[in-house]
């Protein structure tokens, strides 16, 4: 008895904590700087990985801090709804809080695994993605299916990426191609600021030879744990310690912003991991004043 209460305890404040842990989110501030924009400032919100979770009351904290940095445009890089561990793959809630920023924002839409796999495999939904689609067409905000939108009052082009199942495989996905970019996407105009929305982080030397100024992701979830002086824990590639987990990472002159994203899916903890809307800034200037 004497080691029993103690150690009940002692569980009993573990599941406290990373019940704590596990709730809520923070809003993160970054900024960057570019020769190349054609405005003193760009505000960029950026989300991942939401997986149709819902803070409260239509996800209005959410709003709340996407309007208390009021952006300029919002990103969405992939992973908005979920494709498993969802008998009724119900995007409802997603679709109206989408609509609710759009109505704000420009809102450009990056695909994610989850998107592909709605888009990919009819057989197990048939309907799913066709509704998606239909739903980001009403609300004007573009799907970015290997497209690309040139927003002139900034000297800027966002790219959405969409990449194909196998290169999310678990443990030995497809290997990206450094020529696959160019055929997808075209070549970017290297007098305009190039961000490119790719979910997957795995890629970012590809996605820097490419020519991508400024890459934007999510999919690791910052790794589930984050273990301090050490970094994010596992990817959902089942790969531990992964190379790119979260936060900015470099490669040549491309600069990528990996999310640790908004939500959960399939290991729905964070430990010393905590949700985050970012919050970008790119200001005009020498990129090495950053």
């Amino acid at each position: 008895m004497i080691v029993v209460i103690p150690a009940v305890l002692l569980i009993a404040c573990l599941a406290v904590f990373v019940y704590l842990q596990s709730r809520g989110f923070r809003s993160v501030s970054c900024t960057l700087t570019t020769d190349k924009i054609s405005c003193d400032r760009l505000k960029i919100a950026l989300l991942t990985d939401l997986h149709n979770h819902d803070y409260g009351n239509g996800n209005e904290p959410l709003l709340n801090a996407i309007d208390a940095f009021a952006p300029d445009i919002v990103c969405f890089a992939g992973d908005m709804v979920t494709s498993g561990w969802d008998v009724s793959f119900d995007f409802s809630k997603t679709v109206r809080f989408i609509e609710q920023v759009a109505a704000k924002y420009p809102v450009y839409y990056g695909f994610g695994n989850h998107e592909q796999a709605f888009n990919e495999d009819r057989k197990k939904f048939p309907h799913e993605f066709d509704d998606l689609k239909s739903a980001m067409d009403k609300a004007g905000v573009p799907l970015l299916d290997n497209e690309r939108v040139v927003l002139q009052q900034y000297n800027v082009e966002i790219c959405g990426l969409n990449l194909e199942y196998a290169f999310y495989r678990k443990v030995r996905p497809k290997h990206l191609d450094p020529g696959l970019l160019p055929e997808l996407l075209g070549d970017p105009d290297p007098s305009r600021y190039t961000i490119l929305l790719a979910h997957n982080p795995d890629h970012f030397p590809a996605y820097a030879r490419w020519g991508a100024d400024l890459v934007l992701s999510g999919h690791v979830h910052g790794g589930i744990i984050n273990l301090p002086g050490i970094g994010g824990l596992v990817s959902p590639g089942i790969r531990f310690f992964p190379k790119y987990d979260a936060g900015i990472f470099t490669e040549g002159s491309s600069t990528m912003y990996l999310s640790r994203g908004i939500g959960s899916h399939s290991i729905p903890i964070r430990i010393n991991n905590k949700a985050e809307i970012v919050c970008l800034t790119i200001q005009k200037g020498s990129k090495d004043e950053s």
